[in-house]
Formats: C-alpha cells, structure tokens, sequence
C-alpha cells in the first residue's frame, strides 16, 4: 500500500532533518529532488512487495508479520547501504 501524502511529507521532513544532523551532504538537492525520490522508492517498493514477500523463505514468509518483514527489509538496506554492499 502506498504511503498517503501527509506520510510521503512527514518523511521527506524526518529526512532532511536527520541529514541535516549528521551533516551529510546532498549537493545540490532540492526538497522537491527528495520528496521525487520518495515518491519513486515507494511506488517502487509498492510495486515489489509481492515479489520482496515470495522471495522469503516459507516458514519465514508464513510465520512473521508484516512488522517483522518489514524490520528486516529497513535492517538489511541500512547495513548495504552502511557497509558499502
């Protein structure tokens, strides 16, 4: 399912301001460049989710809930994308 609107913008605000905590650098990023990657990720992923769910493991896939799938999707893009994988 989509996130709503207000969602998608609540993001893009929690966003830029852990970014802006950590220092990182977006370059030259507009919050319309921010807002157009979540927009982008989210249909992306809204357009997998059947595909991310049956590539699991049965037992996992039968047994976890939503919460737990998506606890371990948010833990392993983290460490890629921490660890440079």
């Amino acid at each position: 399912m989509l996130l709503s609107e207000q969602e998608r913008d609540n993001l893009s605000q929690d966003y830029m301001r852990t970014t802006s905590r950590l220092h990182s650098d977006l370059g030259i990023c507009l919050k319309a460049d921010i807002r157009a990657a979540i927009d982008a990720l989210d249909s992306y992923i809204d357009g997998e989710a059947s595909s991310i769910d049956a590539s699991l493991p049965a037992t996992f896939r039968n047994e976890a809930g939503d919460s737990e799938k998506s606890l371990l999707l948010q833990m392993l893009t983290a460490t890629r994308y921490t660890v440079g994988a």
